[in-house]
């Protein structure tokens, strides 16, 4: 009997899938997923791979009450081959009122002592934002993301935020989540 389906739209066969997955299966999944990352299982538990800091505290502040850099979060990673470490933040900053600003601020990250890279520039304290939409607060999102090399050992990365224009005393960071993951280059 003919199929009443042109051969190019004819439905696949039913495919019988297995129930429980196969050990063969299971160890396939776990060679892909540690071979896409470049890592073995080994080298992963020689030293932990991620260092992390994560403030939920709604009301903690961090002030940046000048034009000086300050640091905000600091981690420490001990890497135990060369690596690509990726180091990553996000944030958000407020000014609680338009007094010295439009002002802008750069959010910077530094690896051990080195100079801090320039990673993101927001803008704050734009007048309409208060007094035009009426918000309490002029609110902007801080995040980014940089790679780092890093030779064997503990390192330090830290994300710094400066005042770049306007005067603004009234300059604050809530909720700054720093993250700093190695991957080994092989």
């Amino acid at each position: 009997m003919p199929s009443r389906f042109p051969s190019c739209m004819r439905p696949f066969p039913a495919v019988r899938r297995p129930t429980k997955p196969r050990r063969s299966r299971v160890a396939a999944a776990h060679v892909l997923a540690f071979g896409l990352l470049g890592i073995s299982p080994s080298v992963s538990h020689a030293a932990s791979p991620l260092t992390f800091y994560n403030e939920a505290d709604p009301d903690k502040a961090y002030k940046l009450p000048g034009k000086d850099p300050v640091t905000i979060a600091t981690v420490t990673l001990d890497i135990s081959q060369p690596s690509n470490v990726l180091v990553q933040f996000t944030s958000h900053a407020t000014s609680e009122d338009t007094a010295g600003c439009p002002c802008s601020v750069r959010a910077s990250l530094r690896a051990d002592d080195s100079a801090a890279k320039p990673v993101r520039r927001v803008n704050l304290g734009a007048p309409g934002i208060v007094e035009q939409f009426k918000y309490e607060h002029d609110r902007q999102g801080v995040d980014g993301s940089y790679v780092f090399e890093a030779a064997p050992g503990k390192h330090t990365y830290s994300l710094v935020m400066q005042q770049q224009s306007g005067d603004s005393k009234s300059i604050e960071f809530f909720y700054p989540n720093l993250q700093a993951i190695a991957f080994p280059r092989q």
